[in-house]
């Protein structure tokens, strides 16, 4: 992504962003396909929006943070 910035990445978030980037093209690659009907299509758009705002909003909470001199140390936790 062109507008990512490297230099302020955490790890946790640079794969973040990876497995998103990889989800966007794995997206792309599926709308290619002419056999795919209406339905399809539309779903898959949905899913690539999903994926690129997901994906602008790690990107901005990494600015952000790196602004405020603090990183994303990709803790996860699980609320039950």
């Amino acid at each position: 992504m062109l507008a990512r910035n490297d230099r302020v990445a955490s790890a946790p978030a640079a794969v973040m962003a990876s497995e998103l980037d990889d989800r966007v093209a794995s997206i792309d690659a599926a709308l290619t396909d002419p056999q795919l009907g209406e339905t399809e299509r539309r779903q898959l758009w949905q899913q690539r929006v999903e994926a690129l705002r997901e994906l602008a909003g790690l990107e901005g909470t990494q600015r952000w943070l790196a602004a405020n001199g603090e990183s994303y140390d990709g803790a996860l936790v699980s609320v039950d």
